[in-house]
């Protein structure tokens, strides 16, 4: 770091396009606010008007703090299908880009969301551990699907371990294991129960479902799922066409407050 850290948790996030890709941006700072000394949203050259978004929701509260990152110069999927060679997709596009808005942290520890994750309250104490013991920590991240009472089981779609909390002088590592070996967040993690995070990205409007699928699908592995377009083309639910071998898990458990809103709108709660 180039600036000497504060005692306490910086909380953050990125965003490209929050409005069009329909992320609950709001909800997921508005999780981090009551735990966290800051919660710093980074702005990756949106062009839909989630800048003035997120800037009016600074003026709410002075523990906000919004900042801008370019998004990377990543290959469409028109490119995809024209351009010979093909440009290259690069799947740790998104770790790379977390650990450019880590260095504007203030704070010792971090605390990272994606945009379309909430953290729930029955963290906090947890959290507060974590940080007396100079630790990091695990997540249980529930991965909702359909609606808000259903979750994709075990090794499907998303994983369900996170490593999201740890010292600010650490790489904040992805979902997955680096190809360079572990990183010393999820080497030093430990695992709680109550440390958890809620998934709500596969709830969002169809259209902004599409948007989003699109981008990170093509930037990750460089194409997107077909099912996507016949979902567009039909009308139908785009999950009405995505089958698992295994049935989806009932969830029973309450959801945070600041997300409820969300749901109702969307029709998920």
């Amino acid at each position: 770091m180039s600036h000497p850290l504060l005692t306490g948790l910086s909380g953050y996030l990125a965003v490209h396009n929050a409005i069009r890709g329909d992320y609950p941006v709001l909800e997921a700072a508005s999780s981090l606010l009551p735990i966290c000394d800051e919660v710093l949203i980074a702005d990756c050259d949106s062009d839909d008007g989630t800048l003035a978004m997120l800037t009016k929701f600074a003026a709410t509260d002075c523990k906000v703090r919004v900042i801008s990152v370019p998004w990377p110069k990543l290959p469409t999927y028109e490119q995809w299908k024209s351009d010979s060679p093909r440009p290259p997709n690069d799947n740790w596009f998104w770790p790379k880009l977390i650990n450019e808005v880590r260095p504007h942290l203030r704070y010792q520890f971090q605390l990272h969301l994606d945009a379309d994750e909430v953290l729930f309250p029955c963290a906090w104490p947890q959290i507060v551990e974590c940080m007396e013991s100079r630790g990091a920590r695990w997540f249980r991240r529930i991965n909702f699907w359909q609606d808000a009472h259903h979750c994709v089981p075990e090794g499907w779609v998303c994983g369900t371990q996170v490593a999201r909390l740890g010292l600010t002088e650490l790489w904040m590592p992805s979902d997955e294991p680096h190809p360079e070996g572990e990183p010393p967040m999820r080497i030093l993690a430990k695992h709680h129960p109550n440390l958890v995070i809620g998934h709500y990205g596969f709830l969002r409007k169809q259209e902004g479902f599409f948007v989003k699928s699109k981008v990170m699908q093509t930037a990750v592995i460089g194409d997107y799922d077909k099912r996507l377009e016949e979902a567009e083309r039909t009308g139908r639910n785009w999950w009405e066409l995505s089958t698992f071998p295994a049935e989806l898990c009932r969830y029973e458990g309450e959801h945070p407050e600041c997300i409820k809103k969300w749901l109702e709108e969307r029709n998920r709660l």
